[in-house]
Formats: structure tokens, sequence, C-alpha cells
């Protein structure tokens, strides 16, 4: 599906027909995405740049900034951080699978 940040697979909506080229909304639950220093090979990858970080407990939420300037967030555990060097301005890909998309109608 096209969005303003790019075109991303997402599961079929129930309640609603569309086609490939229609701008739709989704979401996808913090925690479920994931966060690397090198391109994955997933279903859906956007790039994007580290704003900030916010520890909770041994939980930290990333807030992202997309290229088109859309603002992305994920959920991590503190000590999968260790595998990840947050230095600006190094870009980062933000991935996740298909099936974790919730589209929004």
């Amino acid at each position: 599906m096209k969005t303003a940040c790019g075109v991303f697979s997402v599961p079929k909506a129930e309640h609603r027909a569309y086609e490939v080229s229609d701008s739709i909304s989704f979401s996808v639950s913090a925690d479920l995405v994931t966060i690397a220093t090198t391109r994955p090979d997933a279903d859906n990858c956007v790039t994007c740049n580290v704003i900030c970080e916010e520890f909770i407990g041994s939980v930290v939420t990333l807030f992202l900034e997309a290229e088109d300037g859309t603002e992305l967030k994920s959920q991590v555990q503190e000590k999968e951080l260790e595998n990840i060097d947050l230095k600006p301005p190094i870009p980062y890909y933000m991935s996740w699978p298909a099936r974790s998309a919730h589209v929004l109608v």
C-alpha cells in the first residue's frame, strides 16, 4: 500500500477493498518492529534517523524520523540496544513483517 512514507505490504482489510495505488494509513505495534544499522531483508523497511530515546525500566522507546518527516516509534529491551550503535547521523532501518500491520479504515 502507498503511504506518505513509502509503499508497504499489509494484510488485507476485512471491511474495505483497496488497490495497491490507494493511499491508506496503518499502524504496527511499537514492540513488533526491528531496528538495524544495515538494511534487512524484510517485508517492509523504512530508512530513518533516531531523534531521541526514552528509558522506562528495561524498555527503551526510540523516537525516529523517516526521510519524508514521518515520525515513528519503536520499543526494544535495553539489552537489544547493545547490538545497535545509536550515534547520529547514521541512517537506521526500521522493519516489520507484513502480518504485523493493522490497516486503519
